[in-house]
């Protein structure tokens, strides 16, 4: 299973990132780092680091995102 976080970094900078869940840990998969306060992220830095997890995914490997309630369904 994979899950997002989203934290605080630095100086006034955030890290949105995808953990593969392992024997109960969450282990840094990939993520994006942006200068801007901690808020709700964009859809284009969902979709960015979905995309760039996506890439290291072997084909055929069936992957569970849960979602976090961030983004609304239109």
């Amino acid at each position: 299973m994979l899950v997002r976080d989203g934290r605080a970094v630095g100086c006034d900078c955030v890290a949105f990132m995808v953990h593969v869940v392992y024997k109960g840990r969450a282990l840094p998969l990939a993520w994006l780092v942006h200068q801007r306060k901690k808020e709700h992220f964009p859809e284009e830095m969902h979709v960015a680091l979905v995309e760039s997890v996506q890439a290291l995914m072997p084909l055929g490997v069936s992957v569970v995102l849960p979602g976090d309630g961030e983004a609304a369904l239109a």
